[in-house]
């Protein structure tokens, strides 16, 4: 019997039912907090984490020997739809996060930077849900010490009808993932005292 006979049981994952967390949160020169989350419903796309394992080797006489190396996790491009209506405006909530992040406009004596530890906090924490039919969630990546590394804000086009878009990348450190299977939560492989 082959294993897509059992069609009742079998559930593969698809493409369009995921849910996406950003939640961030900061504060402008003057201390005001920032709107620095984005709302899940204004994210269309996503990648999922992946990661790259460096390598080195060894040569001898005629032989070339590879030993694995080095994990380094992927980028992660996330494309949001860029509304402006009432307190939801996409544009708006990036570049809070730019400024949360300590990016200021030159000005004479400024002298605040961005930082590591305020740029994960204007992003804040990261989750991609993977959903089943029934909006359970069956798995989830969560992003861990991520950062804006590069946002698009889209072209303007006389001749277009598109959605205006917003284009993220994200640098991350690592990420961890769970797994929900039929018995509950399944502990991820890279979770600590594994």
């Amino acid at each position: 019997m082959g294993f897509w006979q059992d069609g009742k049981n079998l559930k593969p994952k698809r493409a369009y039912r995921f849910t996406m967390i950003v939640a961030g949160q900061g504060k402008d020169a003057s201390g005001r907090d920032l709107k620095t989350t984005i709302p899940e419903f204004l994210v269309k796309k996503v990648d999922k984490p992946g990661f790259s394992i460096s390598e080195s080797n060894h040569s001898y006489l005629n032989h070339t020997f590879y030993y694995p190396g080095r994990v380094t996790w992927n980028d992660v491009t996330l494309t949001i739809v860029d509304v402006a209506s009432g307190d939801v405006d996409g544009t708006q909530a990036v570049m809070d996060m730019l400024e949360a992040a300590g990016y200021r406009l030159p000005q004479v004596g400024e002298k605040t930077t961005i930082s590591k530890s305020s740029s994960i906090s204007a992003l804040g924490k990261i989750v991609i849900n993977q959903i089943d039919e029934t909006g359970t969630v069956v798995d989830t990546w969560t992003l861990n010490n991520s950062w804006i590394k590069d946002a698009k804000f889209g072209s303007l086009d006389y001749t277009s009808d598109d959605m205006m878009n917003v284009d993220l990348t994200i640098k991350y450190d690592n990420a961890t993932f769970k797994s929900v299977g039929a018995g509950g939560v399944i502990r991820p492989s890279n979770a600590p005292g594994n």
